[in-house]
């Protein structure tokens, strides 16, 4: 009777222990494939130009070749100019084909006097930039910056286009003084128009605008 109670015990632990193997063998367990996230920096940029018409014996002509304001400076020289004549200057910039949504700026450098001035400054598409949110500026000597706000922009931003696209002239006449102070023969002076865009998604208007003028030579904090 207990050699039968002993193999009946023995038994019994050997059926626990197989249960307690097959539990361990019983584990469930899945797997996946790899999930892998890349990132490719775009290659869409911005193409930017400044051109304006060119003037040949005072009268401007159809001719607007344009050029990358990057990589080329122009000039326009105006001769025997004189007093109390108007002059057509037309400055334009454009946004070229599939350019990524950006902000538009542009600054206008006076002469120093009084005898060159600009007659019809285009205050409907550009708008004269005063104070930035969140930063101090000042302006370069006789210098005054304008972001582009006219019908191509929406709250200033100029979209993505597979065309090109022109924005309204900052200007398209200069004004001679009627008595220049200038000698007879001398430089009345230079107008100086530069440009940058800057890119508007991820971004705010208050940095695009600090980042802008800092490049068309204002100092921004």
């Amino acid at each position: 009777m207990r050699k039968k109670s002993l193999i009946s015990m023995f038994a019994a632990m050997g059926l626990v222990a197989a249960i307690g193997v097959g539990a361990t063998l019983a584990f469930l367990s899945a797997e996946t494939k790899t999930l892998t996230n890349t990132f490719t920096f775009t290659d869409q940029g911005i193409g930017l130009r400044l051109d304006e018409a060119k003037v040949e014996n005072g009268v401007a002509t159809d001719d607007r070749t344009t050029y990358d304001a990057s990589e080329v400076e122009r000039t326009q020289d105006y001769k025997e100019v004189l007093p109390g004549a108007t002059l057509p200057k037309d400055p334009r910039v454009t946004v070229e084909a599939n350019s990524i949504n950006c902000y538009v700026f542009a600054s206008i450098t006076d002469p120093t006097t009084d005898d060159v001035d600009i007659a019809d400054l285009n205050t409907t598409d550009w708008e004269e930039i005063t104070a930035i949110a969140g930063h101090t500026f000042t302006p370069a000597g006789n210098t005054k910056y304008y972001v582009y706000r006219g019908t191509a922009a929406t709250d200033r931003i100029v979209p993505t286009s597979s065309a090109d696209r022109p924005l309204g002239k900052l200007f398209t006449q200069v004004k001679i003084a009627d008595v220049p102070k200038a000698d007879p023969g001398s430089s009345l002076g230079n107008i100086v128009i530069r440009s940058a865009a800057i890119q508007s998604d991820n971004n705010t208007y208050a940095a695009a605008a600090a980042e802008a003028l800092g490049k068309l030579g204002a100092s921004v904090q």
